[in-house]
């Protein structure tokens, strides 16, 4: 009995490899010249993004401001919790504030 066991888990074992052989992904041409300090980005572009709430208004307000003098684009996704916190706190409505400055 435990031989047959051994065999059934060898069998399923080969054929969840052959599943997964056959559903990945084809490697890219590209994949042998991969830059691991610039990654597959060979343009001079970056997109920045956020997904937390500032520390600080001002914080907040010198990073996107600099994004704008800098012509850098970001994208910030501040939680509804967060965007109702700075505009109850402070009267400003953080996405808004970023919108109007040029970025998402």
């Amino acid at each position: 009995m435990h031989a047959r066991s051994m065999v059934r888990f060898a069998q399923s074992v080969l054929a969840a490899a052959l599943v997964c052989a056959v559903l990945a992904p084809p490697q890219p041409a590209s994949a042998a010249g991969y830059n691991e300090e610039r990654g597959p980005n060979y343009s001079r572009r970056v997109v920045l993004t956020f997904d937390d709430c500032p520390r600080t208004l001002a914080a907040f307000k010198e990073g996107v401001d600099y994004a704008r003098k800098a012509n850098i684009g970001l994208v910030i996704a501040p939680t509804g919790w967060c965007i109702r916190r700075y505009r109850d706190r402070y009267g400003v409505n953080l996405a808004q504030y970023a919108r109007d400055r040029g970025q998402y």
